[in-house]
């Protein structure tokens, strides 16, 4: 969210949340970190400092997407993610989402368009969000909604261009999947896009490295599947994210987080210690 990540493709991080230092209550004590022992564990330990690193991303990238698209959706398995305490400067934020976006261009920073949910600190839950950066140093369009996004239970994240008399539009929304019904439209989509994408991202974010939960936890997981993008007739392609596509930053043996693919579509993320 608010955000890129780096990766070998010279994605840069970037920032385009403000929010208030606040303090949050102490975290409930976790399980025991599958990769360290309990007192090297990064997550949730309390206090955000230091920051050291760009946001951690733990999903992955579509690169066949074309120019043209029609749009993303993904199917997710939401949480209500924990976060640091004593955010340094508001530096904590968690979040998951779809996005279209083009690569550094005309030696521009980047752009993207995304939805999802995110906590930020002081939120006892996760809200809907919607992001537009139109890279042109123009300013960035964040909407928040006011509804919470539940914890443990399936939407789709969906960005999506519609046909319309005198011009196409872009929409952002998110879905209760076992109705189909609205949750949220974000209020302020870009009419039509200032650029042409060049691929779609589907992620859980953290803003604080290793000290806010990325995903779910070790027994219930932040799960990602059923993900699809539209050509411009609106024939769905399923995603297809492979190799170096796929992308888990502070994962492996310093932990804490994870994740687990089945398919090119279908992956789960967690945070060790909950």
């Amino acid at each position: 969210m608010l955000g890129r990540w780096t990766t070998a493709r010279s994605r840069t991080a970037g920032l385009a949340l403000v929010v208030a230092l606040v303090t949050l209550a102490s975290p409930v004590a976790g399980v025991p970190s599958a990769h360290s022992p309990a007192a090297n564990r990064l997550e949730d330990l309390g206090d955000c400092a230091p920051y050291t690193s760009a946001q951690p991303h733990h999903g992955g990238y579509e690169s066949d997407i074309v120019s043209t698209t029609r749009g993303i959706v993904s199917r997710v398995y939401t949480k209500n993610y924990d976060l640091c305490n004593n955010p340094i400067g508001g530096d904590s934020a968690s979040t998951a989402y779809v996005m279209l976006t083009r690569e550094f261009d005309q030696g521009l920073f980047g752009r993207w368009y995304q939805v999802g949910n995110v906590k930020l600190p002081g939120n006892a839950c996760p809200v809907y969000y919607m992001q537009y950066n139109p890279g042109t140093g123009a300013a960035i369009t964040t909407d928040y909604s006011t509804a919470c996004t539940a914890s443990i239970t399936w939407y789709r994240f969906v960005l999506k261009k519609f046909d319309a008399t005198p011009d196409d539009y872009w929409a952002s929304y998110v879905l209760l999947d076992s109705t189909g019904v609205a949750q949220w439209n974000a209020p302020n989509d870009p009419i039509s896009l200032a650029w042409s994408p060049d691929d779609a991202e589907v992620s859980s974010e953290v803003f604080n490295d290793a000290r806010d939960q990325s995903g779910g936890g070790n027994s219930s997981r932040l799960t990602f599947d059923a993900g699809y993008w539209w050509r411009v007739d609106f024939t769905a392609v399923s995603l297809n994210i492979q190799g170096v596509e796929r992308v888990c930053n502070l994962c492996g043996t310093a932990g804490p987080y994870n994740t687990q693919w089945y398919d090119g579509n279908t992956f789960e993320v967690w945070t060790d210690g909950f």
